[in-house]
């Protein structure tokens, strides 16, 4: 049984926002690397999993308002190595321009619903965890991926967000099976993996720019390599 994340690993927004940031950011004047896109990518994926930064700013912005975007961004800023002054100076402006220019558009990986068919093929039954906040039943349906999976759980319905292993058990008695039955893939260390151990489900980081070093789980850089992983070498 494989349980999938939808958000960057299935569908993905185009384009991606965090380089459309950093792209602006650049222009003007900020030091640009991989390592710096890379730093603040993952710093992102910490921050909304339950970060002590993220508690101590709802807390300070309840209705998470324009001050808390703002706060955020400077957070961001200086996670892409951005000093504190030069932060605090970008965040307004790059927070106008993305709300201003940035429209992505769903993208749906072409070999994805081929590599959901082979694998529903192989015997394997699909789920889908993901944090949004909605039911996404119509929405798989819109980019044509519904048939594939026999649950798919939104965190929003049950009032439970990953990393919290609770959605994991919920989907995982819906399907009727055991935390030993499944794998979870996901591009998130820090909610997939983590969520996923803490249910003790066997996880799998989907991570092609290879953002996330050294992790103490299997990693693989495109979904046709779920198959190889979980497939016995004869």
């Amino acid at each position: 049984m494989i349980l999938f994340d939808l958000d960057g690993t299935l569908r993905h927004n185009r384009p991606e926002a965090n380089n459309f940031l950093f792209d602006y950011v650049v222009s003007l004047g900020a030091m640009d690397s991989t390592q710096n896109r890379h730093t603040a990518i993952r710093w992102a994926h910490y921050y909304w999993v339950y970060s002590s930064e993220l508690q101590e700013d709802v807390l300070k912005h309840v209705e998470m308002d324009e001050a808390f975007w703002e706060q955020y961004m400077i957070r961001k800023l200086q996670a892409f190595g951005c000093p504190v002054e030069q932060a605090i100076k970008l965040a307004p402006i790059v927070s106008v321009y993305m709300d201003t220019y940035y429209e992505p558009e769903d993208w749906v990986h072409s070999d994805v619903p081929d590599i959901l068919a082979a694998l529903r093929a192989q015997g394997y039954r699909l789920g889908l965890v993901t944090n949004r906040s909605f039911p996404v039943d119509d929405y798989l349906e819109d980019i044509g991926l519904a048939q594939f999976f026999e649950v798919a759980v939104a965190a929003g319905e049950i009032q439970v967000w990953k990393p919290d292993p609770g959605i994991y058990r919920y989907a995982l008695a819906l399907l009727q099976a055991t935390p030993e039955q499944a794998v979870y893939v996901g591009d998130n260390y820090y909610a997939d993996v983590i969520g996923a151990e803490r249910a003790n489900i066997r996880p799998i980081l989907y991570d092609p720019e290879k953002i996330f070093e050294d992790v103490d789980c299997e990693v693989v850089s495109s979904l046709r390599e779920i198959n190889q992983i979980l497939t016995p070498t004869p």
